[in-house]
């Protein structure tokens, strides 16, 4: 256990009331129960406390001094929190950031929904199907395989305490837990880790359904009318813009719509420009793109911040495109026209002198990076050309998945996960109750044809000692109590 030397706050709190995890019990696809277990709790022993966290509880244990409030259970990278001292040894339990319940559970009797695919079979239980829903699944599918990494903590990325930054975040953390849920994980012969041993197709596409359900509001999607050969069922055209009367996203285009726009809050930061007009503007971006920069050890791959050329809320490219400068002309079909252009380096328009980017500053509630590629490096990419980290305004940010285009019509990924990459394609899964479609890559034998860099996604390197869910909350307690 560390040792703490400095001196400690003491606030008086209510324990923490014993914790449950539910225990979903699945044949086939219909949920046959759903129990309330008992989580085992952590005890003091196994938790390391830090001198960043110092915070302690009083306890009504006869003779004890109390217990810091804060701690990680190293073994299981588990950010805990103090519960009781009913028995001999002090309990933790996992730091639950409130936000995330209640969550809601199946009940006996419902089904998981059924092959949500490319072209999707008949759903069940009433549900809606999805159609055309690939822009989404590189998103979805990485949320997945981080929920799954013990490495991985959420509540160490996602800050925000309001607005729709705070809403984009309940929806992602109900996702994530959605997923241990439906994934029924069985702890390891030693009790401590919680291994999912299987993920059945239908239960990958059933988080894609929450991402869906949760984005949109109440009847902004429009329902079609299938016929199968199981009968007719609605569906939901993940195509057709909700916001512009049902009209037809092109593929390239509509993950602006279902994935980038709602990311805003998240993967925003600001630059300031210098120009000839005297002024250092502050200006908020979304997007990055990569550049070339040449150093003694041959020339690598770099983002720079840069200009969105296409509109997610009119479908359409901005009016002054093809002031981009990068040789597209008015008959340039949309497929081959780049999507983001250079901020530095550019005229201003007001003055006309060039525009230089004096500082770039990434907001602590930011963590993911969008890196665009560019056209002329589109086909000419391979892994290993990728950043696997870049160091922006002081923090750094790792590299998490690729979004591909595949042909001209659909979105596959790959996603970099302890030192490998794998590849994800909703339609190679095929019907239901298949495994979940996701495969290491063999990089050196990887068939790039027909796969064309869309963008590329970082995400921030959080701090673990101690991690920084705890290390926010204990200053915001002292902050209070210092007043």
């Amino acid at each position: 256990m560390a040792t703490i030397t400095t001196p400690t706050v003491r606030i008086s709190i209510t324990a923490q009331p014993e914790q449950v995890q539910p225990d979903l019990y699945v044949i086939g696809t219909s949920v046959q129960g759903v129990v309330p277990k008992a989580l085992v709790p952590i005890l003091e022993p196994m938790v390391t406390f830090y001198v960043e966290c110092p915070i302690r509880v009083r306890c009504e244990m006869a003779g004890c001094r109390g217990h810091y409030k804060y701690g990680v259970c190293e073994v299981r990278n588990l950010p805990v929190i103090f519960s009781n001292h009913r028995s001999e040894i002090a309990h933790y339990y996992a730091f639950v950031i409130k936000a995330i319940l209640p969550f809601r559970l199946p009940q006996q009797g419902n089904e998981l929904m059924d092959g949500v695919k490319w072209y999707s079979i008949s759903p069940r239980d009433g549900q809606i199907g999805l159609t055309n829903t690939c822009m989404i699944d590189g998103h979805v599918m990485d949320l997945k395989v981080r929920a799954l990494d013990i490495h991985f903590c959420i509540g160490c990325l996602f800050v925000h305490k309001t607005g729709r930054g705070r809403a984009i975040e309940r929806v992602l953390r109900t996702i994530i837990h959605y997923i241990f849920m439906v994934a029924n994980p069985e702890p390891s012969p030693d009790g401590l880790y919680q291994v999912v041993q299987k993920f059945t197709y239908e239960q990958q596409l059933y988080v894609k359904r929450l991402w869906v359900d949760k984005i949109f509001e109440p009847g902004e999607l429009r329902n079609e009318l299938h016929w199968g050969a199981q009968g007719s069922n609605l569906f939901n055209d993940m195509l057709k813009d909700p916001h512009n009367n049902g009209r037809k996203m092109k593929t390239r285009m509509s993950i602006y719509r279902m994935v980038l726009e709602n990311l805003q809050e998240v993967s925003c930061y600001n630059i300031k420009i210098d120009c000839g007009c005297g002024k250092n503007r502050l200006t908020p971006m979304q997007c990055f793109r990569y550049m070339v920069v040449d150093s003694p050890q041959g020339p690598f791959l770099y983002p720079e911040p840069a200009y969105l050329t296409f509109n997610p809320l009119t479908l359409e490219f901005d009016a002054n495109y093809w002031d981009a400068g990068e040789f597209e002309t008015q008959h340039t079909p949309d497929y081959e026209r780049n999507l983001s252009k250079r901020v530095a380096g550019r005229n201003c328009n007001r003055c006309i002198s060039r525009r230089e980017i004096s500082d770039i500053s990434v907001p602590e509630t930011t963590w993911t990076l969008i890196v665009e590629v560019p056209m002329y490096m589109r086909n000419n990419l391979q892994f290993q050309n990728i950043p696997l980290g870049v160091v922006m305004s002081g923090q750094e940010f790792e590299v998490s998945w690729i979004c591909f285009l595949y042909g001209q019509t659909h979105f596959v990924s790959a996603h970099y996960l302890h030192g490998h990459w794998y590849y994800y394609d909703d339609i190679s899964g095929g019907a239901s109750s298949r495994m979940c479609p996701f495969k290491m890559i063999d990089i050196d034998n990887f068939d790039f044809t027909n796969h064309s860099f869309q963008r590329v996604f970082y995400r921030r390197v959080t701090e673990t000692g101690p991690h920084r869910c705890i290390k926010r909350a204990c200053d915001e307690e002292l902050s209070v109590i210092m007043r």
